[in-house]
């Protein structure tokens, strides 16, 4: 009898584990350190994006946060624009950076117009991401399209040409900029109670922006 009481008493249940803590935000200190360690400015631009969506809540990190992706969306398209066929450091951070510029008043305008209360400051650091991640994976490119080009032997008959594997590199690095950019906002929506700018928004504004960097392209002579 008392082994059919043994084996019909509820067993004890295991104590539910804490749920881990969010990480800290970045801090305008944590900032400033990334110029001298590159190596985590990647991480920030790549790796980090709870930590990087925490600090969009963060009015004071603002600021830092913005020229730590200005800083790397002019920095890490410079060996694209030396090594390419196209031998101009300024060009593809001109196309990326030059392409945001003109279409991010539409984007604050209308998330505004809507009722999406970002603050001009989150969006620019939103949209920001866009260029310092394509500048980014320009860098990684560069490499290629450097081994592409000094590989391709003058007059050879090929549809692969330098020129073309370049701007097929850049429209690359800038849709994994965008891809990148919609991840963090799919996050930040998904943390914060305030309104974030519509996904729908972005996706609408998004074709502005690669039609937009299409006409740059042309402008520079990139196409």
């Amino acid at each position: 009898m008392s082994e059919i009481q043994s084996t019909n008493s509820p067993q004890p249940q295991a104590a539910p584990q804490p749920k881990p803590r969010p990480p800290a935000p970045y801090s305008p200190e944590d900032l400033k350190h990334l110029y001298r360690h590159p190596a985590s400015m990647l991480e920030l631009l790549l790796s980090q994006r709870e930590r990087f969506t925490h600090t969009l809540s963060e009015p004071k990190s603002l600021p830092w946060l913005a020229l730590v992706l200005i800083c790397a969306s002019l920095v890490a398209s410079i060996p694209f624009g030396l090594l390419s066929p196209m031998q101009s450091l300024w060009k593809p951070a001109a196309l990326f950076c030059g392409s945001l510029l003109i279409c991010f008043p539409s984007l604050h305008v209308f998330s505004l117009f809507l009722g999406y209360r970002p603050s001009l400051e989150q969006n620019a650091v939103l949209t920001l991401l866009i260029c310092s991640v394509a500048s980014t994976f320009a860098m990684a490119f560069s490499p290629i399209v450097w081994f592409i080009r000094i590989s391709t032997r003058a007059h050879e008959e090929t549809v692969m040409t330098p020129e073309f594997m370049a701007q097929l590199f850049l429209l690359s690095a800038l849709l994994l900029g965008v891809f990148h950019m919609l991840r963090h906002l799919k996050s930040w929506t998904q943390t914060q109670d305030v309104a974030t700018p519509s996904q729908a928004l972005m996706f609408c504004w998004i074709p502005l922006l690669l039609f937009i960097s299409y006409r740059m392209a042309l402008l520079l002579q990139i196409l």
